[in-house]
């Protein structure tokens, strides 16, 4: 019970934490003892079902919106593959380490069996517990094509990764000293790496803020001025809004893929641009035609009712006269 209280609180915290640890959790458990699993699994499901739906009750039906309906988003292949090329630039070594010893754990399973009881406990965990972790870990991680996804789909890929290298680290045996120089000299090539790797992508990050800056700090007076007149829209500028004071009117790309999705109408918000109740909307990038935050309705209304001036990589939108 414990097991299920700590991941289900995982689980709620993040949603795609309720895949890997029960999945392990159940098929290690169901290797052991049947009775314990099917005892496990029953509470985890029973608990998370409650939980959820007293939270969508508290929330009036809000949790399930937010958490399901607002997440069932398109599937972008080509994402996944250039964010996994991206971790794998950053953790090559880790990564093809996890990968060979993996395989091997599962072969050498496969045709050694050991009779001593205590490396029998600790081989079955490994096989029937880290390999699921594993597996769960993997197809989370190719949940980062859907649109809207980031980094935070690696946690896990990374946690799991973490915990074999440490792993191989314990069952070297001593004898065989070389195997272990050449592969703490391989980690510690990864390491100098990962610094060197994360102290570019940092500067190049710092360089682009220093760029943005004074830019920023006059939309940022231009949003403070114009929230004193009405309601300010915006998408890549949203922390702006919020830092002057005015609560999230309209979240673009979540009522973006809402519209896509058909659980959306957008006419409401249509009606309120073509009477300009907007004094200010702040739009990212260079065009209007942003399919993941703009609607061709209120693209429409916005080219007709607002004058557009264009700065560097924003759009600032005022009303006519």
């Amino acid at each position: 019970m414990f097991a299920c209280i700590c991941l289900l609180g995982a689980a709620f915290t993040r949603q795609t934490y309720i895949l890997s640890g029960p999945l392990a959790g159940f098929v290690w458990l169901w290797h052991e003892n049947h009775k314990r699993a099917l005892i496990f699994i029953s509470s985890f499901g029973i608990v998370g079902l409650l939980l959820f739906g007293m939270i969508n009750a508290i929330t009036h039906g809000g949790f399930f919106m937010n958490i399901v309906v607002a997440n069932i988003n398109q599937y972008v292949l080509p994402q996944t593959l250039t964010m996994g090329k991206q971790l794998f630039r950053i953790w090559p070594i880790i990564l093809i380490s996890c990968a060979i010893i993996i395989i091997l754990t599962i072969y050498s399973k496969s045709r050694t069996p050991l009779s001593n009881q205590v490396q029998t406990l600790q081989e079955d965990f490994i096989i029937y517990g880290l390999v699921f972790y594993s597996l769960g870990a993997l197809i989370i991680a190719g949940t980062i094509g859907k649109v809207g996804s980031n980094v935070n789909y690696f946690l896990e890929l990374i946690a799991v990764c973490s915990i074999w290298i440490g792993l191989v680290l314990k069952l070297i045996n001593v004898q065989k000293n070389r195997i272990k120089f050449v592969f703490l000299g391989l980690l510690f090539v990864q390491s100098v790496w990962v610094l060197g790797y994360s102290y570019i992508l940092s500067q190049l990050t710092i360089g682009d803020l220093r760029e943005k800056l004074s830019r920023d700090e006059s939309l940022f007076t231009q949003v403070h001025l114009a929230i004193k007149k009405g309601v300010v829209l915006s998408d890549d500028y949203m922390d702006m809004v919020i830092m002057s004071g005015q609560p999230i009117y309209y979240q673009p790309f979540e009522y973006g893929e809402l519209y896509y999705a058909g659980l959306w109408d957008p006419s409401q918000l249509v009606n309120q641009i073509n009477d300009r109740e907007f004094p200010l909307i702040l739009i990212g990038g260079n065009t209007l035609h942003k399919k993941c935050c703009w609607t061709p309705s209120m693209v429409s209304a916005l080219e007709m009712n607002y004058q557009i001036k264009a700065e560097n990589d924003v759009l600032i939108l005022t009303p006519l006269k």
